[in-house]
């Protein structure tokens, strides 16, 4: 478990650690895993967004508050989806 995610973003951190294995393995060995990256960072910030859609504003700004993160992009990301998915039909 890393401790630099909250319980709820467990699974951010473990994509996290795979992309950040796979660039190691990458620069060890010369090999050309640029795409496979690009994917699984498509796939953290998918995974990001859904997960913090799922959130109050107060839970949002409290983890951000609370744990000294300056990503303000999630926190409005985060806000941006929870009204759109908000709005009527």
């Amino acid at each position: 478990m890393n401790l630099d995610y909250l319980s709820f973003e467990q699974p951010i951190a473990e994509l996290e650690a795979k992309i950040e294995e796979l660039q190691l393995v990458g620069n060890d060995n010369e090999l050309n895993i640029a795409e496979e990256v690009t994917k699984l960072r498509e796939k953290s910030r998918k995974l990001t967004q859904s997960i913090y859609a799922k959130l109050t504003h107060l839970i949002i700004s409290n983890v951000f508050f609370l744990t000294g993160r300056k990503c303000m992009v999630i926190v409005i990301l985060a806000m941006i989806v929870q009204l759109l998915v908000a709005l009527p039909d």
